[in-house]
């Protein structure tokens, strides 16, 4: 079994540029894979995760950055 450290809400925040909640959120919305709640507490899995981020960053993928963006502007902004 592989026991890598698990990236925190505050981690991905701090990688996505918004807040601990917003992340949770998108958790709870599955938009970000790998996500995993133990308990309370959302932990991601760092691999699943940079993949994510790195298919965000591919030009084809540009519809799926805006459809996100959008999710996140319209909970950051209530």
């Amino acid at each position: 079994m592989n026991m890598q450290r698990m990236l925190t809400p505050i981690e991905v925040s701090s990688i996505l540029n918004v807040s601990a909640r917003t992340v949770r959120r998108l958790a709870d919305s599955r938009v970000i894979p790998g996500a995993r709640k133990i308990g309370n507490v959302w932990r991601f899995d760092p691999e699943k995760f940079a993949h994510w981020l790195s298919d965000l960053e591919k030009p084809e993928r540009t519809s799926e950055k805006e459809k996100i963006g959008t999710k996140i502007s319209s909970e950051e902004n209530p």
